[in-house]
């Protein structure tokens, strides 16, 4: 009523659209929000590591050559000092550490370096293989500043490899600058590649569905511009609520509010076309339109909102920011076609409607019933409705003790592009220097502990931490107290009294005196979230055994451990926040229909989709991760839609006809869905399907699985749901129906 109501007066729409629209276009016209920042126990220790004992802004450069420190490298060490003098001299560079920042190091070979220090130069450098050098950047994080006329000049990782291959020359050796803050840079870079071909394709999509559907140009206009107008109103929103920040949401959020648009509108605006010869013109046929149909298109947009909106009980703060964005356009999208399709029907694209209404009569008689196999299927389904809906509630069942029990996993060259330079170079460091993420060992004493003891103890600790097979790299404070002159044997005493004696600034990376803590660092590959928890769990096992002493401790820290440890919990809270999802959809349907049975109806048409698509990842062996999990949820979301195309019809049959049979309702309800659901599922499936073009392997995992579960939705609601209606308990009574709140002008189908 409330739509109807603003529809009926060309100025209320126009002041409600503009309203809309000068919203979006400021939120536009706001800067991007800064990307969201994690929370939790271990992202602030991880972040207190860091400030104690440095960290940020640094990138490792990677120099490959195999007679790095062998007895013929001198050639490709000569390189190596070449490179390093030469990043040392760019202005945004603080400086490079290197083993020959080693006292007396200058004049020596690596290979002479590695045995005086073994540990120091070994944490660095493989022999035979390359050498990482540790680069800590002054300048802004997007890149170098421009000579003249302010700026960037361009990214920092990109200008620091071309000050490399300059130094290098035709040495031999290969540079890569790799590191957490490079691989960040490059991701941002990747999905940014992807945003702009994503969206537009998503525009041409869109039209393209609709001209198919009206083979009208006026009427393509008039279905097709009202979701443009929605993306640019849900875009601006998100950015004034400081949502929508991350890469993945920025590609997804503009299709998800494309293709929810257009269906809503194609329903509409063939809803009107229905009604346009009993109206007096274009624009009243549109505002009967749309009040016939906003109830029932408010309860599909609600329900894809709950799908989204129950992301919020992850504590994972991008998939909040994710579930938020697409809750908040979804609902957006919803108001803003229902808020401009009147205004544009009192245009002369209004006269669209009688084309589309004069083809539709031409065809009414040829689309009269299912297509003969569809008809066939549903029949063989209706035949048996008991044993089709007890194998639907098993193989429901089933996949979802499947889905609980699937691993998750994640690496990190899913969110950069197959062929970039970033991804190859990640995995060559991985392969021939055993990896470039970050994972340390904190070592903390309390007052009454002496420095010499709990260095002792931290040098047991970094002899835990080296011993894990992942890791590469270990050293510690006794570590670098070793190679800073003759003393091979020196104990937590003798490293104490070495430290000491140093600048402040040049033991903090180590060793904070004052606040007593120490750090053990090292390296681990991009492994997998599985198999890295794996090796931080045996490092925790490793270090419960030490037996520290009352007053010290030592934990496992990092930015990356609280990464993986995040990406642990997600895929915990995500999986429950699906199932959460699913109980609010099905209570919202209960609500809305007055039924408990037509509520427990949709469950197995809602889950077996997913189930479905759960079981196929785990029949090719493929873990779930974030993309996975949240193309699931957000397929829940939409599937609920089919459903409730398919119980609005079924309880208006039994209205009309409360004696007739129960099978001939659900085959009737059925034949009149079925286009619409087809004509939706086309729509949804082309837009997310195009996602598996993509480069990003998490990108095309999210369109994988959301046009997979979309398309088992479908196959679901038309052979499974009519069954369940048909062979569940009060299927042959009216009041079972909730037929008392349903007269035909309430839940009506949103549908052409």
């Amino acid at each position: 009523r409330a739509f109807a109501w603003v529809a009926a007066r060309g100025r209320r729409a126009l002041l409600a659209a503009l309203l809309l629209g000068g919203v979006g276009v400021l939120g536009l016209t706001r800067p991007a929000p800064e990307r969201v920042v994690e929370t939790g126990p271990a992202w602030q220790e991880a972040r207190a590591a860091r400030a104690r004992f440095g960290g940020r802004g640094t990138a490792l450069l990677a120099l490959l050559d195999p007679r790095l420190g062998t007895a013929d490298g001198a050639e490709a060490e000569a390189a190596a000092r070449a490179v390093e003098a030469a990043v040392e001299a760019l202005p945004w560079v603080d400086d490079v550490a290197s083993p020959w920042d080693l006292p007396g190091a200058r004049g020596r070979s690596l290979a002479e370096l590695l045995e005086r220090a073994p540990e120091a130069v070994g944490a660095s450098l493989t022999p035979g293989r390359g050498l990482l050098l540790l680069v800590r950047r002054s300048g802004p994080a997007a890149g170098p500043p421009a000579e003249a006329g302010g700026g960037v000049a361009e990214a920092w990782d990109v200008a620091l490899s071309g000050v490399a291959s300059a130094a290098i020359g035709d040495a031999g050796v290969e540079p890569i600058v790799t590191g957490m803050e490079a691989l960040a840079r490059a991701q941002e870079r990747a999905f940014a590649g992807e945003r702009l071909k994503f969206m537009v394709g998503g525009v041409v999509l869109g039209f393209l569905l609709a001209s198919l559907s009206f083979r009208s140009a006026r009427a393509t206009l008039l279905a097709g511009l009202p979701p443009i107008f929605g993306l640019v109103v849900s875009v601006g929103v998100a950015r004034l609520l400081g949502l929508g920040s991350d890469g993945f949401t920025s590609i997804v959020l503009p299709l998800l509010v494309l293709t929810i648009g257009l269906t809503d509108s194609l329903h509409v605006v063939i809803e009107a076309a229905r009604r346009r010869a009993s109206s007096r013109d274009a624009g009243e046929a549109m505002r009967r339109a749309v009040g016939e149909l906003g109830l029932p298109c408010a309860l599909t947009s609600l329900t894809t909102a709950i799908g989204f909106g129950s992301m919020a009980a992850s504590g994972h703060a991008i998939i909040v920011d994710f579930g938020l964005s697409c809750a908040i356009a979804t609902g957006l999208t919803f108001v803003c076609v229902l808020v401009t399709l009147p205004l544009l029907a009192r245009t002369p694209l209004g006269a669209a409607l009688e084309d589309i209404a004069a083809r539709r009569a031409g065809g009414a008689r040829r689309r009269r019933g299912l297509p003969a196999f569809v008809d066939a299927l549903v029949e063989r389904s209706l035949a048996r409705p008991r044993a089709t809906a007890l194998a639907g509630a098993v193989a429901t069942a089933s996949l979802v003790v499947v889905f609980f029990g699937l691993g998750a996993d994640r690496s990190a060259t899913v969110d950069l592009s197959d062929d970039s330079a970033a991804a190859r170079g990640l995995r060559r460091v991985d392969d021939e220097l055993g990896g470039v993420f970050p994972i340390a060992v904190r070592v903390d004493w309390s007052e009454d502990v002496d420095t010499a003891a709990a260095l002792d103890r931290a040098a047991a600790a970094r002899d835990v931490l080296a011993s894990e097979p992942l890791v590469s790299g270990a050293i510690g404070p006794v570590g670098v107290a070793r190679s800073l002159g003759p003393v091979p044997g020196v104990s937590g005493a003798g490293a104490a009294a070495v430290l000491g004696a140093l600048p402040e600034d040049a033991r903090r990376t180590f060793l904070d005196l004052d606040g007593r803590s120490a750090l053990i660092r090292a390296r681990i590959p991009d492994a997998g979230a599985a198999a890295s928890l794996e090796a931080i769990a045996r490092i925790e096992g490793g270090l419960a055994q030490l037996a520290l002493p009352e007053g010290v401790e030592a934990r496992v820290v990092g930015e990356h451990v609280a990464f993986l440890r995040s990406l642990q919990g997600v895929a915990h809270d995500m999986r429950w926040s699906l199932a959460l999802a699913a109980a609010l959809i099905v209570a919202t349907l209960s609500v809305a229909f007055r039924s408990l049975r037509l509520g427990a109806a949709s469950v197995v048409p809602n889950l077996l989709p997913i189930g479905a698509s759960v079981g196929g990842m785990a029949a090719l062996g493929v873990p779930l991760d974030i993309s996975a999990l949240t193309a699931l949820t957000l397929s829940l979301g939409i599937a609920t839609d089919d459903t409730i195309h398919v119980l609005s019809r079924w309880v208006q049959a039994r209205v009309a006809r409360p004696d007739g049979l129960p099978a001939r309702a659900a085959r009737g309800a059925v034949a009149r869905t079925l286009p619409a659901l087809a004509l939706t599922t086309v729509a949804l499936t082309a837009a997310f399907g195009q996602l598996i073009t993509s480069s990003i392997p998490t990108i095309r995992t999210f369109g994988i699985v959301a046009a997979t579960t979309l398309v088992v939705a479908l196959v679901a609601d038309v052979l499974v749901l009519p069954a369940i209606l048909v062979a569940l308990p009060g299927g042959r009574r009216r009041g079972g129906d909730g037929a008392a709140a349903t007269d035909g002008s309430g839940v009506t189908l949103c549908a052409p």
